[in-house]
C-alpha cells in the first residue's frame, strides 16, 4: 500500500538514514505517562523561550506565528521525538495533518509534519519478534525460508520486512506494533488537550474533526485481515490492466494483526512526478 509500479524495472537506490530503535510504549500507563511528559516538555520549553525573551510569564498560548513562545525550535522537536517513539494515533494524525492544506498551518508544525511523514522508530528485536508471534502465529520463523528483520519501513501503526517463502516467492510482512489498537481513543484524547492547552493547532483547523476522522480510520487501519480482503478484492479487479499491478495477499498467513502480501518494487506515491 502506498506504492506505485509501472515498469519491471527497479527503482534507482539511494541511500537512506539508519532508523533508530525505540520500544513501542504499551499499555495505556505507560503511554499517557509519554504525553504527560510531551506536556510537560513543551511547557517547560514555552517558559525557557518566555525567559529568554525577558517576560515574566509563560507564554503558554502566546499564538501560532513566527513570534509565537511555544513553536520553538527545541519544542518542535520533542514534537517530531515523541511522535516517532509513541507512533499510533499520534503518529498517523500528525501524517494526516502534513497532507491537509499547508497554508493554515504555522512553518514550524509544518516543519515537524515534515520530519515525521515518512516514518517511525523501529521495534528492537525482542518487541519485533512478539509483534510476529501475535500477527503471524508462534512459529513465524519456520514460515518463511527468509526474513529481514532490518524493516524496509516503519509507519504509525506497524512496520515492514522483506521476506520469502518456502516456495521461492518474495514478500512482504507488516506487523502491527503491540498496544496500538488499544490506544487509539486514549492516545488522541492526550494529543487534543495537549492541542488545546498550548494552542498549537489554529482555530480554523477544526482538531476535534480531525481527532474525530482520525479514530475511525485508525480502528479501520488497525484490523489487517479487513485490509487484506480489500486487497485482493482490488488484486481480482485490476491486476492486469495497462499500467496496474497489485499485489496478491496471503490470507492463510495473514491475521488481523499481521498481513504477507506479495513484493513488488516500485516508488512511494509521493515520489510519482519522478517516474518518467
Amino acid at each position: 500500500r502506498g506504492y506505485c509500479s509501472r515498469s519491471p524495472r527497479p527503482p534507482p537506490k539511494k541511500s537512506r538514514p539508519k532508523l533508530r530503535e525505540r520500544k513501542v510504549p504499551t499499555g495505556q500507563v505507560e503511554r499517557t505517562l509519554g504525553f504527560a511528559q510531551l506536556g510537560v516538555g513543551l511547557a517547560l520549553g514555552t517558559a525557557g523561550e518566555a525567559a529568554s525573551r525577558g517576560l515574566g510569564a509563560l507564554g503558554i498560548g502566546g499564538g501560532t506565528g513566527s513570534g509565537s513562545m511555544v513553536l520553538t525550535a527545541g519544542n518542535a522537536a520533542r514534537l517530531s521525538d515523541t511522535f516517532r517513539r509513541m507512533r499510533g494515533a499520534a503518529l498517523k494524525l500528525a501524517q494526516m495533518l502534513s497532507i491537509s492544506d499547508q497554508s493554515l498551518l504555522p512553518e514550524e508544525i509544518r516543519g515537524v509534519l515534515e520530519s515525521v511523514r515518512d516514518g517511525a522508530d523501529v521495534m528492537p528485536p525482542s518487541q519485533l519478534a512478539e509483534c510476529m508471534a501475535n500477527g503471524i502465529g508462534e512459529d513465524w520463523e519456520q514460515r518463511f525460508g527468509r526474513f529481514d528483520t532490518e524493516p524496509m519501513a516503519a509507519a504509525s501503526i506497524g512496520q515492514v520486512h522483506r521476506a520469502r517463502l518456502h516456495d521461492g516467492t518474495e514478500v512482504v510482512v507488516k506487523g502491527q506494533y503491540p498496544g496500538v489498537a488499544e490506544s487509539i481513543q486514549s492516545d488522541l484524547k492526550s494529543i487534543e488537550q495537549i492541542a488545546t492547552m498550548t494552542r498549537l493547532l489554529p482555530s480554523g483547523l477544526y482538531a476535534a474533526n480531525i481527532v474525530r476522522v482520525a479514530a475511525t480510520e485508525l480502528a479501520h487501519e488497525c484490523d489487517y485481515l479487513r485490509e487484506a480482503r480489500h486487497q485482493q478484492q482490488f488484486h481480482g479487479l485490476a491486476d492486469g490492466w495497462e499500467g496496474f499491478r497489485v499485489p496478491r495477499t496471503f490470507e492463510e498467513l495473514s491475521s488481523k494483526t499481521g498481513i504477507v502480501s506479495e513484493f513488488m518494487p516500485g516508488l512511494p506515491l509521493g515520489h510519482r512526478n519522478t517516474i518518467p
